[in-house]
């Protein structure tokens, strides 16, 4: 994912070098294709926000893309 400043990457790597007790038992469920397969990035940037976790999942029904969800 692109478009976002260097100093928001800079903070996402600081944010997973520095998870709450909460977001690392969740990581734990999500990392690994734990749920149902699917690969899930944590602190991923996207624009100027930051999202805790995301999951891109291929839909392949009229053409292959990428969608957030």
């Amino acid at each position: 994912m692109t478009g976002y400043k260097p100093q928001t990457l800079k903070r996402a790597k600081q944010l997973r070098r520095d998870m709450t007790p909460q977001e690392r038992l969740l990581w734990n469920r999500l990392r690994d294709r734990q749920l149902g397969g699917y690969k899930f990035r944590k602190q991923q940037p996207i624009g100027p926000y930051i999202v805790d976790f995301i999951c891109n999942k291929k839909e392949t029904d009229c053409g292959s893309r990428w969608i957030a969800t």
